[in-house]
């Protein structure tokens, strides 16, 4: 089980590694989710970060291929849960314009919620936030994405669990952010937290709808779980007690 200290020393490690692929080139590396902010939970939680550049966007292609590579082994030498993710951007990505077919602009959002700066420097209050507009534009462009592979291959489809998981909430994060004007990473919040569902009156939409009666099914689940926990551990002390008294009548 990798602690947040060890998560943060082993994403600084990694940091070091990509420095010596990209040399001064390297402008600075975030962690970013939940190492970057306070939800952390050991045993659980991946380990993601974003590696800013002064490369021109069309260089970076030669790195990416690497940087996958060196990310891959982290994972699999820590056996971190979920994977070890490595986001490579080029500084003028994290500017208007945007090309939204990158689908970055949750990333730069994420940066300027969630992140820790682990190694390099760079002042992240210069970054703008990109508008509503841009985050629905980002969303066509993922939609769009979908659709053409979907035209190319009719059996595509996510078939992995953890990419289905993700690709959920980042449509839900999407949603929030637009319907709703409110930004929230943490995926427990998203997810869970009535009273964040609850915050804004956009309730009869479909999305909300089903958040919210998913949030009350995993309460009540959770209630009838303690309590047949609870009732299991009252049932052994009972059962227990019954044996002593058995024990003591044969001797007595």
């Amino acid at each position: 089980m990798i602690t947040y200290e060890q998560a943060i020393k082993i994403a600084k490690e990694f940091a070091e590694k990509v420095q010596n692929m990209l040399k001064d080139n390297l402008l600075a590396v975030f962690a970013i989710g939940s190492l970057g902010s306070d939800y952390y939970r050991p045993g659980q939680s991946d380990i993601d970060t974003i590696i800013i550049t002064s490369h021109k966007r069309e260089n970076l292609k030669i790195y990416r291929k690497e940087i996958r590579k060196l990310a891959d082994s982290y994972q699999e030498k820590f056996d971190v849960p979920k994977g070890f993710g490595a986001i490579l951007l080029a500084e003028e990505q994290l500017y208007p314009p945007y090309k939204y077919d990158e689908e970055l602009i949750l990333e730069i959002y994420r940066i300027k919620k969630q992140s820790k700066l682990i190694y390099g420097h760079y002042d992240i209050r210069t970054i703008p936030f990109p508008s509503k507009k841009d985050i629905i534009k980002d969303a066509i462009a993922i939609e769009k994405w979908r659709q053409e592979k979907h035209k190319k291959n009719p059996d595509f489809k996510i078939n992995n669990n953890v990419m289905l998981v993700n690709s959920t909430l980042m449509m839900l994060k999407r949603y929030l952010m637009i319907k709703c004007d409110i930004i929230e990473f943490n995926k427990f919040k998203v997810v869970m937290n009535k009273t964040l569902w609850r915050s804004k009156p956009c309730e009869t939409d479909f999305v909300h709808l089903f958040a919210l009666k998913y949030v009350s099914f995993k309460e009540n689940f959770t209630f009838i779980e303690r309590s047949l926990s609870y009732g299991l551990i009252l049932f052994c002390f009972g059962l227990c007690a019954v044996l002593v008294y058995l024990l003591l009548a044969a001797f007595y």
